[in-house]
């Protein structure tokens, strides 16, 4: 079977060089989660990805980007070319997205097509192939569009939209089938998925705290430098990220030299700071409107990484990890410092054995291996 698979996902190391050098950097999380995804399904599965490559036509002043193929492992990239600016741009990408479709499809293959829900261009185009050719498209659904940062009501209207119409749904909450999903279409529901990073052995520093996500107040990173602030002891708190309140962090750095701002860092330099540091931390306020809706994508990672994990109340991951992760309450800051000061009391052998079933039951529920066998099992019992 053949999957054409459209997203704004890249080539780990091409995204790493565009990220680095953009003024308004790609989102990561959504580099992450459809990388591993796309490597899921191809265990199983010819794929191929329709690339809307994430350069914001604003901050970018090359005007024409060409056609480009890159293949990692046994997937093929598939780079559309397109103009960089406002209104040609979805206009080009479009066009040549069907171009490089069409050959495809003349090869007879069974073919799948597979969307990025939240990526309006790569929409278009896959649905009108969906139904022009009559093949099966599995619709993405990562989270709802409203609670996404930078959007306007023109664009979670547009998503909204064409929502109901796909096929198949692979969503990462059953709160977002029941949105996404009117008609009540086959669904798969996955908390998400994370790959084995033990590869690389670290040696732990023994004193670091580590945050690395997306870097806004509404995230809880104030109540986790308040948090911070009042912990006694040599400690530090290393926060990696981009976002509107970074200057936050940096004039927390200032003032308290135990604060370090880390910057924008590669997966590969993620995965160090997570192995390195005694204690990983999801500081995002509990919300009970988007709970159901939303899963902290970080929590998985840090569960991974077999460095205990700190986390704030996350519904659906809490069933998972009841006993294996510490839950710091709704992430007031003085929760955060209680569940803290909390975890600086265990002894090295508790903070291990809290490590290690994390990072056990993480590998057991969410492994690429495991989900995408059951992935795999799903399409093909429905197509």
């Amino acid at each position: 079977m053949k999957i054409l698979y459209f997203a704004t996902t890249m080539v780990q190391e091409d995204f790493d060089r565009l990220a680095a050098k953009s003024k308004s950097a790609p989102n990561p999380s959504n580099q992450n989660f459809h990388h591993k995804l796309i490597k899921a399904l191809a265990l199983y599965n010819d794929v191929e990805v329709i690339v809307n490559r994430p350069i914001n036509y604003h901050f970018e002043q090359m005007r024409r980007f060409s056609y480009e193929t890159k293949k990692e492992g046994n997937i093929r990239y598939h780079y559309v070319s397109f103009i960089n600016e406002r209104f040609l741009k979805p206009f080009t990408f479009n066009l040549n997205a069907r171009k490089i479709a069409r050959k495809i499809f003349r090869k007879k293959d069974d073919v799948i097509l597979v969307v990025d829900s939240l990526n309006y261009s790569s929409v278009r185009v896959a649905q009108s192939l969906g139904i022009f050719h009559k093949v099966p498209i599995i619709g993405i659904i990562t989270d709802d569009p409203s609670n996404l940062s930078s959007v306007n009501k023109k664009f979670v209207a547009r998503i909204n939209r064409t929502l109901p119409y796909y096929d198949m749904y692979l969503t990462l909450t059953e709160e977002l089938n029941k949105m996404a999903n009117p008609f009540g279409n086959p669904h798969y529901t996955f908390s998400g998925l994370v790959e084995d990073s033990k590869m690389i052995s670290y040696e732990n520093n023994g004193k670091s705290l580590f945050f690395g996500g997306s870097i806004y107040e509404r995230y809880g990173i104030s109540n986790l430098l308040s948090a911070f602030r009042n912990l006694p002891g040599d400690y530090n708190l290393l926060i990696a990220g981009q976002g509107p309140d970074v200057p936050l962090v940096t004039k927390a750095a200032k003032s308290d030299p135990r604060v370090v701002y880390l910057g924008l860092l590669t997966p590969r330099e993620l995965i160090k700071y997570e192995h390195t540091s005694i204690l990983n931390i999801n500081p995002r306020p509990f919300d009970a409107d988007i709970d159901l809706l939303s899963i902290p994508s970080k929590v998985l990672e840090y569960a991974e990484s077999g460095t205990p994990t700190l986390s704030t109340i996350s519904t659906p991951l809490m069933t998972d990890f009841a006993n294996e992760i510490m839950w710091a309450g709704n992430g007031k800051a003085e929760e955060l410092f209680a569940s803290i000061s909390k975890f600086l009391e265990m002894s090295p052998s508790q903070r291990k054995a809290l490590g290690d079933a994390a990072r056990e039951k993480a590998l057991e529920l969410f492994s690429i291996e495991n989900q995408g066998a059951k992935i795999n099992h799903f399409i093909k019992s429905n197509k």
